[in-house]
């Protein structure tokens, strides 16, 4: 006796005793297949499109993996991966910048920590204190601490603070000398001094984010360096301007150095025009170097270069204002800095777009005025 087969019927069903071909299956009523994942030679950049926000790329060179979690034409967020131990970083914030210490002209320098939204124009808050009241420091930035390191009175402590919470800063170990007027850089899992005075150097200085240590030194930038611009992108930190004893004073060189090796930084390329005591940030393609000073006279204009090659900077606008001694922060879209002095002291916030070309706007006020702290985003 012969059975058809239907569905009440069959309970068990051998795979070798299948033959022959299948017929079509419909795949209309499918649901959740994600595509990709997208492939590249080279990380993806903020004009690399995906179909929506969720898509993976793979850097086919490198095996490193990107999520895109905002995706807007030639303006996507691209997160990577990390080190395949689940962990995810990027340099820029995406909630909240920092200012650490100041000075105040014809006063004296302060110990606060204070916050400001990156998504409201507001008054900053107060997070807490660091141990030493203190200017001239450097700023790092880690995935949840933020780093000062050195500073005037000149010394050679590093600090950290936790971004998440309001708390005072601990100890995080020491410089190898005291320093300061240097320039802060920040790797997914360390924090680079670079340059500085007392005494003049021309140091790249290493501290791991994990431990508490002594810092070490692992490079050099081109000369004695100080009041530079420290910038930070996803595998190199960079130099920028700043006064050495040569002549001219002021310098207009564009430095870089690589966080997967120990070594001295390149020259990639120059500023328009030399400057010092200025702030940077950076979003994942280009620098952004804002006001300063230029031959002894406060400047309003800020200076974009490119990070993956070595050119001459371009104009990208001005700050409300021009100043020196501003402490820089950075979001996912925006450039921030913040404090500094004109004739006077200022508490102003100026907020400025990576993607178009315009003046910077004001996003708010400080709870005291800053000259020259140190600058970071959460």
């Amino acid at each position: 006796m012969t059975l058809k087969a239907t569905t009440d019927n069959i309970t068990t069903l051998v795979a070798t005793k299948l033959t022959g071909a299948l017929p079509a299956l419909d795949a209309s009523a499918l649901t959740g297949i994600v595509a990709g994942p997208l492939t590249g030679a080279s990380d993806p950049t903020v004009s690399t499109n995906p179909s929506g926000a969720g898509i993976v790329y793979e850097n086919t060179t490198s095996g490193q993996l990107f999520i895109c979690t905002d995706a807007d034409t030639d303006n996507n967020t691209w997160l990577n991966v990390g080190s395949g131990s689940g962990d995810v970083w990027q340099f820029q914030g995406t909630i909240e910048g920092y200012i650490a210490g100041g000075n105040v002209v014809g006063g004296s320098a302060q110990n606060l920590i204070q916050k400001f939204l990156f998504s409201s124009n507001t008054t900053a808050t107060n997070l807490g204190d660091i141990q030493t009241i203190s200017y001239l420091t450097a700023g790092t930035s880690s995935s949840t601490h933020g780093y000062v390191a050195g500073g005037n009175p000149v010394t050679t402590r590093i600090e950290k603070f936790q971004f998440s919470t309001s708390n005072n800063a601990t100890s995080h170990g020491n410089l190898q000398v005291n320093c300061h007027q240097m320039a802060g850089q920040s790797s997914r899992t360390h924090g680079y001094i670079t340059g500085g005075d007392a005494p003049f150097n021309d140091d790249i200085k290493k501290f791991s984010f994990s431990s508490n240590v002594t810092s070490t030194n692992i490079g050099t930038i081109s000369a004695n360096t100080k009041n530079l611009v420290g910038l930070s992108g996803s595998d190199h930190g960079y130099i920028a301007g700043g006064t050495h004893g040569g002549t001219p004073y002021q310098i207009n060189d564009i430095e870089r150095f690589a966080y997967a090796s120990d070594g001295n930084a390149s020259d990639i390329g120059t500023l328009i025009t030399a400057r010092s005591s200025a702030s940077g940030s950076t979003s994942s393609t280009d620098g952004f170097v804002h006001a300063g000073d230029i031959s002894g006279s406060q400047t309003a204009t800020i200076e974009k270069f490119s990070l993956s090659s070595g050119t001459t900077s371009a104009g990208h606008g001005n700050a409300t204002g021009a100043r020196t001694g501003t402490a820089g922060s950075s979001s996912t879209t925006d450039g921030y800095a913040s404090g500094g002095q004109t004739s006077v002291n200022i508490t102003a916030i100026d907020k400025y777009g990576y993607a178009s070309n315009t003046t910077a706007a004001s996003h708010g006020d400080l709870v005291l005025v800053g000259l020259i702290p140190s600058g970071h985003q959460y």
